[in-house]
């Protein structure tokens, strides 16, 4: 399969506790800690009394106090930030999907049953784009629900990815009529509310599903067949196309390509995460 997977919440990360971390000590630093102890646990003695050193014998006075003023101070400082920052994100996330459910801004919106912004989580940094919404979806205002995201669930989770740890949505938010591919001006109605949620998650690497997915965002006639199987730029993120999951359903000989994508994908992913940039391609080869 793959190397151990790094956490899709992990990384930068926004709010990570990783990079709250780095923020607390940083802060100490800037108010004067020097040195910071850690405490063994002590382990409680005979009768639930208390064993073990005492604080007081663990570390020198001055030190323990000046680390753990910082500490108290700092982590009371950037709490709220980030609290406020979480707070402000999700409101922007709630509009977007409020605008989208909403949205009477192409033909699409006249034979839909309901908008479809996504599914899955804004807290991630894997973003899987397809076309449209299909019938089940249409239904249920979910992606991918039908066959194909019963069978990209299973793609997804054989290089360690649940669906409810990366975001799923499409280039078009509403059902196109009898699931044909959606018209340019279709197309470019939509294209404002997937710039935001690209600016809202801040992918480390985008998966695209099928042609049409693929030559939307990468600006291209070509085919995906030549497209498939290289790492792509996509306003400064590293793209990985494949056929679409509909397309295996039909196609058989295409799960061991898709098979071969979703391992790069994995690669870029986890470079990503650890600030690496993986080999890239032109986003409209020749």
């Amino acid at each position: 399969m793959t190397n151990p997977p790094t956490a899709p919440g992990g990384g930068e990360e926004r709010s990570s506790p990783g990079a709250r971390l780095i923020q607390v000590l940083t802060r100490m630093q800037q108010l004067g800690a020097t040195s910071l102890y850690l405490v063994p646990s002590r382990a409680p003695g005979p009768a639930g009394v208390e064993g073990g050193t005492t604080d007081a014998e663990a570390q020198p006075a001055g030190e323990a106090t000046r680390s753990q003023a910082g500490l108290e101070l700092a982590a009371a400082e950037l709490a709220p930030a980030e609290d406020a920052e979480d707070a402000q994100l999700a409101a922007r996330w709630s509009d977007v999907e409020t605008r989208i459910r909403g949205c009477r801004l192409c033909r699409l919106c006249e034979s839909r049953t309901q908008a479809v912004p996504g599914s899955g989580t804004r807290h991630t940094r894997l973003f899987v784009i397809g076309e449209g919404p299909g019938e089940k979806e249409d239904l249920r205002g979910e992606a991918f629900v039908g066959r194909a995201g019963e069978l990209l669930t299973k793609i997804l989770k054989a290089i360690d990815f649940a669906r409810d740890q990366v975001f799923i949505t499409n280039v078009v938010k509403c059902r196109p009529p009898g699931n044909r591919a959606p018209l340019p001006d279709e197309v470019a109605a939509c294209n404002p509310f997937l710039d935001e949620q690209l600016d809202l998650v801040r992918p480390v690497a985008i998966l695209t599903l099928g042609a049409s997915a693929t030559r939307t965002l990468l600006g291209t006639p070509i085919p995906i067949s030549r497209l498939r199987g290289r790492v792509h730029l996509f306003r400064g993120i590293p793209l990985v196309p494949t056929y679409h999951p509909a397309a295996l359903l039909r196609n058989p000989e295409y799960k061991r390509p898709t098979w071969e994508d979703v391992q790069l994908l994995r690669r870029v992913y986890d470079e990503g995460m650890a600030g690496r940039r993986p080999d890239l391609v032109p986003s409209s080869p020749a």
